[in-house]
């Protein structure tokens, strides 16, 4: 079970853009979150987990992924923000650039997302790997801090 600061567990909100295959995919997320003694709530309510599935297909999607993301992240400062689905699966270098998420993952990522979301906040990012390119890091991304140090 995964236990926030405040000693409650810890609590997860999803946003789903696009298709039925993307509601799939997040009631999958949910049920696996779930599983792992989270609590879903609702949105508009405070959570510890934001969870954007992104679509590629819809006009705008990167957009409204990137205002839900951002909303998220100024209401809820200490929240973990995941952006996840056809977006970064279809384009994860640009995907990648999200400052908006911490975590960013493609659909066959989903074990990643509850991995690295349920953990402390440590200011790094979990970037999806280059296609063909082997890549260390947490559960096979590319770990990179997002504010780099000017020496």
């Amino acid at each position: 079970m995964y236990i926030n600061l405040k000693g409650h567990p810890m609590r997860v909100c999803f946003y789903t853009l696009g298709c039925k295959v993307n509601l799939n995919e997040t009631g999958a997320l949910e049920q696996m979150f779930r599983s792992a003694g989270f609590t879903i709530v609702p949105e508009g309510e405070e959570a510890d987990v934001f969870v954007v599935n992104s679509c590629t297909v819809t006009n705008f999607g990167d957009q409204k992924s990137r205002k839900w993301l951002r909303r998220a992240k100024r209401e809820n400062p200490g929240a973990v923000t995941v952006l996840t689905g056809c977006y970064p699966q279809a384009f994860p270098e640009e995907a990648a650039q999200f400052m908006e998420a911490d975590l960013v993952c493609g659909n066959g990522d989903r074990k990643a997302i509850l991995d690295n979301a349920g953990r402390p906040r440590t200011h790094r990012r979990h970037r999806p790997p280059r296609e063909g390119r082997a890549v260390r890091g947490t559960a096979g991304g590319a770990v990179r801090d997002p504010h780099p140090r000017l020496y």
